[in-house]
């Protein structure tokens, strides 16, 4: 709409529009491989993190952040030993 209104206004050719339309179509294509799997994929909905989550851990059994396991933080130092 703003690329139709610019033209409209004769502030851009239509080629400008065209081609900034193409390169954003680029980029968007770009950003989305980074995080999905291709488009002819049965799983494209999915992100990549969420494919990369082994199939035997449930909900259930995924450690959260109050049960994952804490470094003990008896007999350390600050400061050079």
């Amino acid at each position: 709409m703003i690329a139709l209104s610019r033209m409209c206004d004769y502030k851009h050719h239509w080629q400008d529009s065209f081609v900034g339309g193409v390169i954003g179509l680029i980029f968007a294509y770009i950003c989305y491989r980074q995080h999905y799997p291709p488009l002819a994929n049965t799983a494209c909905h999915k992100p990549y993190v969420s494919l990369r989550v082994p199939a035997s851990l449930k909900k259930e059994e995924r450690p959260t952040a109050d049960s994952a396991p804490s470094l003990p933080l008896e007999g350390i130092t600050e400061g050079p030993v």
